[in-house]
C-alpha cells in the first residue's frame, strides 16, 4: 500500500505517552484536531508535537478510539500488509499446534485491529469491529480463502462495538457454504457450535487454556457454572471428577446446546443446566438444598 499521500493527523504534547509504551491506541483527546472530513477507516499517518512520524493505523473521527494503530514508528505500511499479518498469525497458530479448530486470528495482537477470525475445522467465523477492518473486508476475505481454502467463510458482524464505530450490524456468508452448526474438540471433549447463530463467532476458544488449567481443582467439588453458555466449564468440571454441576444461562438456545454437548460426551446425567438468570441465582445461593462451593463466573462484557 502506498502511502506517501495519505492524510496526515497531530498528537498533542500529551499524547505520545502511552504510545511509546507500545499501547496501539490513540484516543480523540489526545489528537490535536478530529478531520471530520476524513472517511471512518481510512489509513492515516500520526505525527509527534515535534513532526516525527509516531504510527500509521485506521482512523476513525468519529469514535472514542480515533486511530488504531497498524504500525508504531516512522516506517512505512508494508503494500501486502493484509496478506502477511494473516500468514504470520498461521504460522504462530501452528507452531501452538491450533491446526483444525481454534482462533486464528486476534485483532490487535495480531496486527489487524478490529479483526477476529475463527477456524472450525474447513469453516472460518469472521467477525469485523473496526470501521478500518471492516473497509478491508473483501482483501481480508480475498487473503483468507487463498491461505486457508476454507469451504466457507461467514461473517458475524453483530458485536455492539460497531455502534461505536458507526457500523451497521449484519450477518453474512461471504464464500462457499456454512452449515449452521459444527463440531470441535478442546480438551478431550466434543462440543457442538452453531456458526451462524450464538454469540460472537460461535466459541470462546480464549477460554480454552483456563478450562485445562482448572481441571484439577473440579475433583470432588459442588460446581455452579454461571452464564454456561454451552456448558463448556460445566462439562469439564463433569468430566473432571466434580460431585455435583449445575450449569446456568439465561439463554434457551444455550443451555439446548448444553445439553446436547452433556449427552455427546455420555455426561447427561452428571450436569444439571437450567434457563435461570444469574443474579438471581446468586441471591438465592443458601436457600440452595446443596449450596455449591465452587462457582464459575464468566459474565457478558
Amino acid at each position: 500500500m502506498q502511502t506517501q499521500n495519505i492524510k496526515t493527523l497531530k498528537l498533542k504534547f500529551s499524547g505520545g505517552r502511552r504510545l511509546n509504551q507500545g499501547h496501539p491506541w490513540i484516543f480523540s483527546k489526545e489528537l490535536e484536531k478530529i478531520d471530520k472530513t476524513i472517511p471512518p477507516g481510512e489509513i492515516c499517518r500520526v505525527l509527534f508535537p515535534s513532526g516525527q512520524t509516531a504510527g500509521t493505523g485506521f482512523f476513525n473521527p468519529h469514535s472514542l478510539i480515533s486511530v488504531r494503530l497498524l504500525k508504531i514508528g516512522p516506517d512505512e505500511l508494508e503494500a501486502d500488509f493484509v496478506s502477511a499479518r494473516l500468514k504470520l498469525a498461521r504460522e504462530y497458530r501452528r507452531e501452538l499446534g491450533v491446526t483444525d479448530s481454534g482462533r486464528v486470528f486476534f485483532g490487535e495482537s495480531d496486527g489487524l485491529p478490529g479483526l477476529i477470525v475463527d477456524k472450525y475445522s474447513d469453516i472460518l467465523v469472521a467477525e469485523i469491529i473496526s470501521a478500518g477492518a471492516e473497509l478491508l473486508k473483501d482483501e481480508i476475505t480475498k487473503r483468507l480463502r487463498e491461505i486457508y481454502k476454507p469451504r466457507g467463510i461467514y461473517y458475524r458482524n453483530m458485536h455492539e462495538f460497531r455502534n461505536l464505530e458507526g457500523l451497521k450490524l449484519y450477518n453474512e456468508t461471504a464464500f462457499g457454504e456454512v452449515p449452521a452448526s459444527g463440531r470441535i474438540n478442546e480438551n478431550g471433549l466434543h462440543y457442538e457450535v452453531p456458526l451462524t447463530s450464538g454469540q460472537k463467532t460461535g466459541w470462546y476458544f480464549d477460554q480454552s487454556e483456563n478450562r485445562a488449567f482448572l481441571k484439577p481443582y473440579f475433583k470432588g467439588r459442588k460446581v455452579l457454572d454461571l452464564y454456561t453458555y454451552h456448558g463448556a466449564f460445566a462439562l469439564t468440571a463433569a468430566a473432571s471428577g466434580a460431585a455435583l454441576v449445575w450449569g446456568l444461562d439465561s439463554s434457551t438456545a444455550a443451555v439446548q446446546t448444553a445439553e446436547r454437548n452433556a449427552a455427546l460426551n455420555g455426561l447427561k446425567d452428571k450436569v444439571a443446566f437450567r434457563k435461570e438468570d444469574a443474579e438471581r441465582a446468586l441471591s438465592g445461593l443458601q436457600e440452595m438444598p446443596e449450596p455449591p462451593d465452587f462457582i464459575l463466573l464468566d459474565p457478558p462484557n
